[in-house]
């Protein structure tokens, strides 16, 4: 259960993260990234609440399982790339995923636009070669936060 949601979450995030167009703070965030936490919280229902925190090999214990995820994002004017494969105790889930668009920072706000889907903003936040960004899943009310670091 834990792990499908492990799955919908990333997409979700892949998707609020998307954006349009281009804005002179883009090349604040070009490079490439990788997840280091993944946290859900306040949801509606208090079991889709997770607390994601990524070793340096992407792996982390839940219910002891080992879950990983292989993933980055690369960010380089004004477009973006994604991917990412997640394995349970070195059983793939869902095979590798991949989605691309533009973005846009404007503040404190990101805009992605993942190709064929509409856009979305979501708060953006700056810390060295780390960025946070967070926003609120409109489906279940979960307050989505993911931290990742440039690799």
């Amino acid at each position: 259960m834990k792990s499908n949601f492990l799955v919908v979450s990333l997409l979700a995030v892949v998707v609020f993260l998307s954006s349009c167009g281009k804005d002179d703070n883009t090349n604040q965030l070009s490079g490439t990234y990788k997840i280091t936490s993944l946290t859900s919280e306040n949801c509606n229902d208090p079991d889709d609440n997770i607390n994601f925190q990524f070793d340096d090999d992407g792996c982390f214990t839940e219910q002891n399982i080992e879950i990983c995820i292989d993933g980055t994002w690369v960010f380089n004017d004004g477009n973006y790339t994604v991917t990412f494969a997640i394995e349970a105790d070195g059983f793939s889930i869902g095979g590798s995923e991949s989605d691309s668009g533009t973005y846009t920072i404007e503040g404190s706000r990101a805009t992605l636009c993942p190709m064929g889907e509409d856009c979305g903003t979501a708060t953006i936040r700056f810390d060295g070669d780390t960025f946070t960004i967070s926003d609120i899943d409109d489906d279940d009310g979960c307050d989505v936060t993911m931290v990742a670091t440039k690799i």
